[in-house]
């Protein structure tokens, strides 16, 4: 049987010419598709700043259950104010600098977003 030392010898060897092609074309490469997602009902206020950076700068916030959007069982009402906040942002600017400390920095131009929740009074009167 053999070894990693005759799977090395057996790796195939780039000329300088090969290794300058290949850096070429990893210069050149394609843009990456951009695919959208017109329509967000679970979300992070971070997921959608990103996509809106990232993927596509549209986007629509529907659900027939606003609960989903604004908030959880557990999300009280300084949390509801603090999503709402964000996305009132990504509406209000033409561009939106966004600094973290686990992700690179990227900046949201000329998104639009669109809401479209619906709920029912005692659900609605129960959170505010």
């Amino acid at each position: 049987m053999a070894g990693p030392s005759a799977i090395k010898d057996r790796a195939p060897r780039h000329s300088e010419k090969e290794r300058e092609r290949l850096k070429e074309l990893d210069h050149n490469r394609p843009e990456e598709h951009r695919t959208p997602r017109l329509v967000y009902e679970d979300f992070t206020p971070e997921g959608l700043k990103w996509d809106l950076a990232t993927k596509w700068p549209s986007a629509g916030i529907m659900s027939s259950e606003a609960g989903i959007v604004l908030g959880s069982h557990g999300m009280g009402k300084d949390s509801i104010m603090r999503r709402l906040g964000h996305t009132k942002q990504i509406v209000g600017r033409d561009s939106n600098a966004i600094s973290r400390r686990t992700s690179e920095c990227f900046i949201v131009r000329g998104a639009r977003v669109s809401a479209y929740l619906q709920n029912t009074k005692i659900s609605f009167r129960t959170v505010l």
